[in-house]
């Protein structure tokens, strides 16, 4: 299965063979996998043997005749109209003559995609909930050091973020960094008229 949610695209494989495989498409870039994530639809069954697969794929059909694969078959994953991934079904027999393993195919494919869209899901709203905490983290900085130097300077906390922000500015720096350097003491002059 190949990700395009992480860059350069994830590869993972249900053993060392197809995971060998996996990492060899997503690090070429060449290979069914790759075809189908960019194409968004499925890439027919190929004989990796034959001329068009040893083309279109030089490394990667040698490498799967190699491990013992003759077929090669790639299904998106696609979740609400966006390919979030491919997964590739390798065999040793054609799967067009198994109906049942084509289907198996086809289910696995959809469950993944729900799994990783859940996935991309999860990882963007972890991400905000981080985003959210160091902001509310800096603005608690803020204010605190707003009120450290409201005291030390005699001036109002708005005059106070002023001050903070004119030698941020001035130094190139986060207001947040200079709040905690005013909490750990450094001493700003009014510099708020």
């Amino acid at each position: 299965m190949i990700t395009s949610a992480a860059a350069p695209p994830a590869a993972v494989g249900t053993n060392a063979a197809a995971t060998e495989l996996a990492v060899l498409e997503t690090a070429s870039a060449r290979g069914p996998g790759m075809d189908c994530l960019r194409a968004g639809r499925t890439q027919p069954e190929t004989s990796v043997a034959d001329p068009p697969a040893r083309v279109r794929w030089p490394r990667w059909s040698r490498q799967a005749r190699l491990l013992g694969y003759s077929t090669t078959l790639s299904l998106p994953l696609v979740r609400r109209g966006l390919t979030v991934g491919s997964v590739t079904v390798l065999g040793a027999a054609p799967l067009a003559t198994d109906p049942a393993r084509l289907q198996a195919a086809e289910l696995l494919a959809g469950a993944a995609a729900a799994g990783l869209s859940h996935r991309l899901l999860l990882d963007k709203s972890e991400e905000r909930c981080r985003q959210l905490q160091r902001a509310l983290y800096s603005r608690i900085r803020i204010e605190q050091a707003k009120g450290v130097l409201s005291e030390r300077l005699g001036v109002t906390t708005a005059q106070a973020f002023t001050v903070l922000r004119n030698h941020a500015r001035s130094h190139q720096q986060k207001i947040g960094d200079v709040s905690q350097a005013v909490l750990d003491g450094l001493h700003l002059p009014d510099t708020s008229a």
